[in-house]
């Protein structure tokens, strides 16, 4: 039985402008983030051939096996158009990374991610890693209608779809989720799989991020009072376009949702806060991270975060945008720590 839900109260993104947060050495420590100088993983442009020659996003950090594991949307071209797989990297210090491959595969013809796979979120289960993943019907980036399917493997390298996929469709015609889902966190709660997602609907004609559950991870049943985080204001919040790619963590007795928000030019890193998981306020710290300098990796897009708490230290994964040579999209996976690493070059 679902928990009864009360409106969502929100508080509302700093208007666009010269930005008025606390500069990052004032901010709490867990939210203070130190952009490394160089990319932890860029697209292998000089190999065509590769699977991840043309971008690389989504970054999923996971512990298994006494190793970091890395998994990535990775993306190369065919026919003109982007191909999305899921890859690999292994890293002993979640900093430099080796050994890609590839480790999941588009679907034949008429499956439903025959077109791309995309946005892997993965977790460990006594001894078998399990994978919720994005799949597209076409090639080209993030085709409608993206769909939810579910993939299982014991060492992180070979991987099963399940029989059943894709888990997870659309909403009903006029819903907030009834065009694309996007991205999901995964987590067990109260004896049940809780999936943070966001979609696209035609209701408001833009993404936000809502709540469904399930006993099986197979049949999902969506929170009455969906989404749990809405976009702002158009007129005047910087989170009106795209509100995703939710990330959860519990500090103290507060969850914390790390998300990015779109304003029709540049994503940014943000967070809200609950204590039921169901309703959430919008930092006043927004954005918790900006994007970068003109000329600069991240310049066009700092988003779609991945953090992992290590020795005291929050490792933020995200995915940067900017700028390199004629490539005016180029994607690469960055890094920020709440604290300066020792060996590690920041900006």
């Amino acid at each position: 039985m679902l928990v009864a839900a009360l409106p969502v109260v929100l508080a509302v993104l700093p208007a666009q402008g010269p930005s008025t947060q606390p500069a990052v050495a004032d901010r709490p420590e867990h939210l203070r983030r130190y952009k490394l100088t160089s990319l932890v993983l860029e697209p292998r442009q000089e190999d065509t051939g590769a699977f991840d020659s043309w971008r690389v996003e989504c970054p999923m950090v996971i512990r298994w096996q006494d190793r970091w594991l890395m998994f990535y949307s990775a993306i190369t071209r065919t026919g003109g158009l982007d191909d999305s797989t899921i890859g690999v990297a292994v890293s002993d210090d979640l900093v430099h990374w080796r050994d890609r491959r590839q480790v999941l595969r588009r679907g034949p013809e008429g499956a439903f991610d025959h077109g791309g796979i995309s946005g892997p979120f993965v977790w460990g289960e006594r001894d078998t890693l399990k994978m919720i993943y994005i799949g597209f019907p076409r090639l080209g980036y993030e085709t409608r209608p993206g769909r939810h399917g579910l993939a299982t493997s014991k060492d992180g390298i070979q991987w099963t779809k399940a029989e059943f996929n894709p888990v997870h469709d659309p909403g009903p015609k006029g819903s907030w989720n009834d065009e694309c889902l996007y991205k999901t966190f995964i987590m067990k709660h109260d004896g049940r799989y809780w999936m943070f997602y966001n979609a696209y609907g035609t209701q408001d004609h833009c993404e936000q991020i809502g709540l469904a559950f399930s006993d099986d991870l197979h049949r999902w049943t969506q929170h009455p009072e969906n989404p749990v985080l809405r976009r702002g204001d158009p007129l005047r919040d910087r989170d009106h376009r795209i509100i995703g790619d939710p990330w959860i963590l519990k500090n103290g007795d507060t969850w914390e949702m790390y998300y990015f928000a779109f304003d029709g030019q540049h994503a940014r890193e943000c967070l809200a806060t609950s204590k039921d998981l169901l309703h959430w306020t919008k930092s006043l710290l927004n954005p918790i991270m900006d994007v970068g300098p003109a000329g600069s990796y991240d310049a066009v897009h700092c988003h779609k975060p991945c953090i992992i708490l290590h020795q005291g230290v929050h490792y933020h994964f995200f995915t940067a945008v900017g700028t390199k040579g004629e490539k005016k999209d180029y994607r690469g996976i960055g890094l920020a720590t709440s604290r300066r690493l020792p060996r590690c070059d920041y900006r």
